[in-house]
């Protein structure tokens, strides 16, 4: 993982898409089927590279900076309800 992420700090052009990994989605996928069918659904309507973090208490969508992020938060909250948490955040680079 360090490696991985020397590398995209130190290469301006590697898109972020590159540096998320988890071994973990495919067992937590397979348990809670909903993830993976939101996530695709995601990645389908809005060409976003979706994951899950850790062991699956988070999933994330990384959009380009001209994507809607109020659309991607109502097709969330309409999948797993309104209370579903989401949050907007920036992967800024930083050497």
């Amino acid at each position: 993982a360090e490696a991985r992420l020397a590398t995209w700090i130190g290469d301006d052009r590697a898109p972020a898409e590159d540096l998320p990994f988890n071994s973990l989605e495919a067992p937590a996928f397979r348990k809670f089927p909903a993830l993976p069918l939101l996530l695709q659904e995601l990645r389908e309507d809005f060409g976003v590279t979706t994951g899950m973090s850790g062991s699956g208490s988070a999933c994330y969508a990384l959009l380009p900076e001209s994507a809607d992020a109020g659309a991607i938060t109502a097709r969330v909250r309409k999948a797993w309800g309104e209370s579903a948490f989401v949050c907007e955040a920036r992967i800024r680079r930083s050497a």
